[in-house]
C-alpha cells in the first residue's frame, strides 16, 4: 500500500475512516447509555452507500497488497519446484 508513486491517495479515505471507526469504539467504552459516562447523544452513523462499502475498501486496501506479496512468494515456490 505504501509503494509506488500515489501512495498516499489511501490515506485520503483511511485517515477519516480511521478516526470515524476511533470514534465510535470509544464511545462504545465510554459514553454509551450502558456504560460508565451515560450520554444522550450518539456517534453520527456514515451515509449510505458508504457505510456497507467501507469494510470492502479498507480490505481492499490492505488484502491487496498482502496478496499480491503471497501469490509471488507461492509462485516462486510452485516455479522452483518445476525447475527441480
Amino acid at each position: 500500500m505504501l509503494t509506488g508513486r500515489g501512495w498516499f491517495f489511501p490515506l485520503f479515505f483511511l485517515i477519516p475512516a480511521g478516526l470515524w471507526f476511533s470514534a465510535v469504539c470509544i464511545y462504545s467504552i465510554l459514553w454509551c447509555r450502558g456504560c460508565i459516562y451515560p450520554q444522550t447523544w450518539t456517534i453520527a452513523a456514515l451515509p449510505p452507500p458508504l457505510d456497507q462499502w467501507m469494510a470492502g475498501i479498507v480490505g481492499s486496501l490492505f488484502i491487496g497488497k498482502a496478496g499480491e506479496q503471497i501469490l509471488a512468494k507461492w509462485r516462486s515456490k510452485q516455479f522452483l519446484k518445476h525447475c527441480i
